[in-house]
């Protein structure tokens, strides 16, 4: 028996049904697509243009001459605007690193912070600041956000006050007071004063007493200078100030982060970790006793921090990895 194959007119009935619903949904797609880029390309027209743009490479943008020039990099900036003879530009750096927009003019930036303040408000971010502010939870260096803006209350209605410049002002003419005697003893000894010395420690002095309510970390010294531990807390000190925003590889491509790749993330690594292991044991053992109940009165900025609850439970305002690195944040 013969095999009972389709018909020429039965195959092509067939592919006429599934061509004609394939053409028309195709013709669809297209029309959408051309709808949809004619709306794009409007929207685009509307929009004000960039800010003029210094020339750039492909992919990385300005990197290469945003990390090897010779001039510091806000002379360097300064310069290429003064080129291109204007008050704004843009300068590109690879995707996901960092949209440098610098300004002259005074009347655009007072826009930039009066009318798209939230669009301007973030701190750019580095390694640095991310390490010393334990991951943007304190105020200060962290993005606009709700941890910023909670930190940010706390700071401005209990630590920066006028009523709480007030209640600190024996703390620092304490400190002041010390620091007369300070030289005084080097004076009567026949020692020279060294200024940098005696000006970087006293406002460590200052900090350390508004914040921990002592002076000295270890045992006091007979002359009121730094102890050891008091030197070691304000170089580490310093040199977190110094490399907070440094210019590094790692800030421009942050898939570097981690690698160390100029050497710059392990000192800031060491100089947080020498802060922190000097201040955090006075932080846990004043947590404790506030707990406890063997703690009573207010007496400096750590038990402002420790004491504040939350108006909605009652409960802890702040958790003590922010306490700790507000602290760090604030003696900075």
């Amino acid at each position: 028996m013969a095999p009972n194959y389709p018909s020429g007119d039965q195959v092509s009935a067939a592919g006429a049904t599934v061509t004609k619903p394939f053409l028309l949904s195709l013709l669809a797609a297209s029309i959408v697509l051309l709808i949809t880029l004619k709306r794009k390309r409007t929207a685009a027209s509307k929009l004000p243009p960039l800010p003029p743009t210094p020339p750039s490479w492909p992919l990385i943008g300005n990197l290469p001459e945003v990390m090897f020039h010779s001039k510091p990099m806000f002379r360097w900036v300064h310069d290429v605007m003064k080129e291109m003879n204007t008050d704004i530009c843009l300068i590109r750096l690879p995707a996901g690193g960092p949209t440098i927009v610098p300004v002259l003019d005074p009347a655009i930036a007072r826009e930039m912070l009066r009318k798209h303040d939230a669009s301007f408000a973030d701190r750019p971010t580095s390694f640095g600041s991310h390490v010393i502010s334990g991951g943007y939870v304190t105020a200060v260096l962290g993005p606009h956000n709700d941890q910023w803006r909670k930190m940010r209350k706390v700071m401005t209605s209990e630590i920066v006050s006028p009523a709480r410049h007030r209640w600190l002002h024996d703390k620092r003419a304490e400190e002041a007071d010390n620091l007369v005697f300070y030289v005084h003893r080097r004076c009567m000894a026949g020692k020279s004063v060294d200024l940098r010395v005696a000006t970087r420690h006293f406002c460590g002095n200052v900090m350390r007493k508004m914040l921990f309510g002592r002076r000295f970390f270890g045992e006091p010294t007979s002359d009121g200078g730094p102890g050891p531990m008091e030197v070691e807390h304000v170089e580490a000190l310093f040199t977190g100030l110094k490399y907070l925003y440094y210019s590094g590889v790692s800030d421009y491509l942050p898939w570097l982060r981690g690698w160390n790749v100029d050497g710059k993330e392990k000192i800031v690594k060491e100089a947080d970790k020498t802060i922190k292991a000097l201040q955090n044991p006075i932080i846990d053992e004043r947590i404790r006793q506030w707990r406890s109940g063997e703690r009573k009165e207010i007496d400096d900025l750590i038990d402002v921090l420790v004491t504040l609850k939350d108006d909605v439970d009652g409960k802890p305002l702040l958790t003590p990895q922010e306490i700790k690195c507000q602290a760090a944040v604030t003696i900075n």
